[in-house]
């Protein structure tokens, strides 16, 4: 979790969205859990504040959430965001947003093309749950690209609470739509059971208390809550809040993009006449040769012999669903007049 999942939750799901690797399940369920769990009341019993926080998400009021955060948490979350937005480079920022509400573009207007890419047949995702729900897809990158978010000078001086009772509310209500893409994703689950669960107090002093917490279909599970300003918080949660902090900042403090900004805009130049290119296809055929044309263009900038989880490795890989020959054989140039002389 670390320093990602403090950034991210500070910029309420969004500030450094794609930083780590993709989490597997077991990551996104701890994730789940204490995204809900941090923001239990202090001054109600610590079962009625673990509860009402589970009625919060089922109904997703993302603003109650930061409402009921400690008072120390909100300095230390606003002070990342100046931070943040202090650091970063402006352009390159804008560039990037830019960037992705082009690729938003791609994805409203060539749905039908990109669901009928061989690759995406290949994903595991029912192609009919992604067409039923693929407009939350869409929707969920225009709200963010669109949003505050994407510029610098509003976000170094976000309210928090304001973003997530707005732009938050709604990004959560598209993600619901974009989880119903994966029914077997647990996160998805549960927020379907959540507005059920039940909660037991084991133990309770002023300062800490234990609960045990039943939802449906799961194991019952214990959990410690301390007080932090009167705030009911996972104790988990308090303990590391002050390393978290520290590893955010020590992230903020890394971005150092002066030698590589001029790189990085090429690159999102090239990215933006790749997805231009898409814009322009008509048909499946021409969709598909430009998406497996690129592909194989990045392919020969691999090192022959590069592991690559799913596919293989060593000469002659070519990937699912592509046109032309291996990667590692180069293609004939046809003989111009020049060389027949």
């Amino acid at each position: 979790m670390g320093r990602c999942w403090i950034i991210g939750y500070c910029m309420g799901f969004l500030l450094f969205l794609g930083c780590t690797d993709a989490p597997t399940v077991e990551e996104k369920q701890d994730a789940f859990d204490e995204l809900h769990l941090s923001e239990v009341e202090g001054d109600v019993p610590p079962d009625e504040a673990v509860k009402k926080i589970y009625q919060k998400m089922a109904e997703g009021d993302l603003a109650a959430y930061w409402e009921m955060l400690p008072p120390k948490y909100h300095e230390d979350t606003e002070a990342l965001l100046e931070e943040f937005a202090n650091k970063m480079d402006g352009e390159v920022w804008s560039e990037g947003f830019a960037t992705a509400d082009q690729l938003t573009e791609v994805l409203r207007n060539k749905q039908e093309y990109i669901l009928g890419h061989p690759l995406f047949m290949m994903s595991g995702v029912s192609t009919e749950d992604a067409a039923e729900h693929w407009n939350s897809l869409v929707e969920f990158l225009a709200i963010l690209t669109h949003s505050d978010v994407s510029d610098l000078n509003k976000l170094k001086e976000m309210d928090p609470g304001v973003f997530l009772s707005d732009t938050g509310g709604r990004l959560m209500q598209q993600a619901e739509g974009i989880s119903k893409m994966f029914p077997g994703d647990p996160i998805n689950e549960k927020i379907e059971n959540m507005t059920e669960v039940k909660v037991e107090v084991l133990e309770e002093t002023e300062e800490e208390a234990t609960v045990r917490i039943l939802v449906e279909g799961e194991d019952p599970r214990e959990e410690k809550l301390i007080k932090v300003e009167g705030q009911w918080v996972p104790a988990k949660m308090a303990d590391e809040w002050e390393q978290m902090i520290e590893q955010a900042q020590e992230a903020i403090e890394d971005i150092k993009l002066e030698d590589k900004k001029e790189d990085i805009l090429a690159q999102m130049k090239l990215i933006k006449n790749f997805l231009e290119s898409l814009e322009e296809a008509e048909s499946q055929e021409e969709f598909n040769t430009m998406i497996d044309t690129t592909m194989q263009g990045i392919g020969k900038m691999i090192p022959q012999n590069l592991p690559i989880p799913g596919m293989g490795s060593g000469p002659g890989m070519t990937g699912p669903g592509m046109s032309g020959p291996p990667l590692d054989v180069e293609i004939e140039e046809e003989p111009t007049a020049e060389d027949s002389e």
